[in-house]
């Protein structure tokens, strides 16, 4: 029997042009449902603002095609990206190619750890696959025995990647909660509501 869980040829991130506009950004976050409209206020507005929200979109979009949490069911992924995008966010944001989010509250502690470890694009996506697996998220028994599958999977990948550098493994382990740090109504006050106003991120999550 094949073992559904073999890793995955790695690839290399999607190279991405053009840095979103407000514009853009309205295109890219709209159609939430047909009750809620979406209304960006340009005045508020900052390349901050833009910039975050280019890393939130990438992000999920890039997770969504992993090896292990990309498996899941579009509703599995939905309801534990609900509820864990703010530390995928800050995942993403300490390796972007330049230091451009700042003013985050409790940030700093975490994006100096996380960039301090330099980890590789195989180190991320094992991160990754550990902190988006969440079988306590997921309501559907199949999907949420597959994300437990999955995380277990990662977690051993880490545990032999890093068999003879246990200070690492254990650096690597314990950045996962520094990621929750700034709380998700923190970033979403702060870099997300001058874009997307009164809409409840989460909706916004759900349609990337």
């Amino acid at each position: 029997m094949i073992n559904f869980l073999a890793v995955q040829e790695e690839r290399g991130p999607r190279k991405h042009k053009n840095v979103l506009t407000p514009k853009r950004l309205s295109s890219a976050f709209i159609s939430i449902s047909q009750n809620v409209s979406f209304k960006s206020n340009p005045t508020l507005t900052t390349p901050q603002h833009e910039l975050a929200a280019q890393i939130l979109l990438l992000a999920i979009k890039q997770v969504r095609c992993n090896s292990g949490f990309g498996s899941l069911s579009r509703t599995a992924q939905n309801n534990v990206l609900a509820n864990v995008w703010s530390a995928l966010f800050i995942l993403k944001a300490a390796y972007w190619p330049y230091d451009a989010i700042t003013a985050v509250p409790n940030a700093e502690k975490a994006f100096q750890h996380l960039r301090d470890l330099r980890m590789d694009p195989y180190d991320l996506e094992i991160v990754e696959n550990i902190l988006l697996c969440r079988s306590d998220l997921i309501s559907d028994a199949n999907q949420a025995s597959l994300a437990e599958n999955k995380q277990d999977y990662h977690l051993e990948k880490l545990t032999i990647r890093y068999s003879l550098d246990r200070k690492r493994f254990r650096k690597i382990l314990l950045a996962i909660p520094m990621l929750f740090m700034p709380t998700a109504t923190q970033l979403h006050n702060l870099l997300f509501r001058p874009i997307i106003g009164q809409i409840p991120i989460e909706k916004v999550v759900v349609t990337i």
